[in-house]
């Protein structure tokens, strides 16, 4: 391919999901917070706001059992979502997974 060949199109089918958001644990619940326009939003509880500007934030309650306590809490929200994803499609193998935030809340 030389440079003045344009790429092929590369097509993405995405054959399985897992979400865990401030608007609900798992696709379904997220979904449905999100047409009925849902508020997430609430004060934040997970460490000290005193000294910063805002005080309130969209949150992720707790994710997992209690069996898995000895992960921090952002890698129990990946694994619960990997594990829907996995629900909807046992041939799904997680490439790449991708985790965000947007209040540093979280190391």
């Amino acid at each position: 391919m030389n440079s003045a060949t344009p790429p092929e199109p590369r097509r993405v089918a995405v054959t399985a999901l897992g979400i865990v958001s401030p608007l609900g644990l798992g696709a379904p619940e997220t979904l449905a917070a999100l047409r009925e326009g849902r508020d997430c939003v609430s004060a934040v509880r997970d460490f000290d706001v005193g000294r910063c500007r805002a005080k309130t934030a969209g949150q992720v309650g707790e994710v997992g059992d209690g069996d898995d306590e000895r992960h921090h809490k952002a890698s129990r929200m990946m694994i619960a979502a990997a594990r829907e994803a996995q629900e909807q499609d046992r041939a799904f193998e997680p490439e790449c997974m991708v985790i965000g935030t947007t209040s540093g809340g979280m190391s």
